[in-house]
């Protein structure tokens, strides 16, 4: 198979996917090619898009919150102040 012929099937492929994992990876080699950092957020079409590291981290994180990995706000106020060695008043 040639070049062109092999770079046809994957655009043939690629127009025929609705996977948006597989999309985000392509898109993500791509931009690593082109020396593109993809860690920010970005605006298309009104769309919030992410870059697959960042909709991980995120997923990771929603997924820490619904199984109660969570601290509460005077939990963490404690830890700063015991890490900036606060006494308690």
């Amino acid at each position: 198979m040639t070049f062109l012929q092999r770079k046809q099937k994957l655009i043939d492929r690629l127009e025929e996917t609705f996977d948006e994992d597989i999309l985000d990876r392509i898109e993500e080699i791509f931009n690593e090619q082109d020396g593109v950092k993809a860690e920010s957020p970005y605006v298309e079409d009104g769309v919030l898009h992410f870059s697959p590291e960042l909709k991980g981290r995120i997923d990771l994180a929603l997924e820490q919150m619904r199984s109660g990995q969570t601290y509460t706000e005077e939990e963490m106020d404690q830890f700063f102040d015991e890490w900036l060695g606060k006494e308690e008043e």
